[in-house]
């Protein structure tokens, strides 16, 4: 289960698959306890979180660096 900061590139990087919490001790504590609820939500958050970090893969990775690197030498960016 996610706990992240709605802040910065976290919510992008998170989408609906983790709880976003003020970055504040108040926020913070209020997330970790929401998460040891056992709530319905909280275990849709955890289904959605285990198939979002599943998305992240090295393979994915490396293709979406290639492609970038291909696209410059072919001389743009797009």
């Amino acid at each position: 289960m996610v706990a992240a900061a709605a802040t910065s590139a976290l919510p992008e990087v998170v989408g609906d698959a983790g709880l976003l919490i003020r970055p504040t001790p108040d926020g913070v504590a209020s997330g970790l306890l929401d998460l040891t609820t056992d709530s319905p939500e909280i275990s849709r958050l955890r289904d959605r979180g285990r198939a979002r970090a599943a998305e992240f893969t090295w393979e994915r990775c490396v293709r979406a660096h290639a492609d970038v690197w291909q696209s410059l030498a072919d001389g743009g960016a797009g």
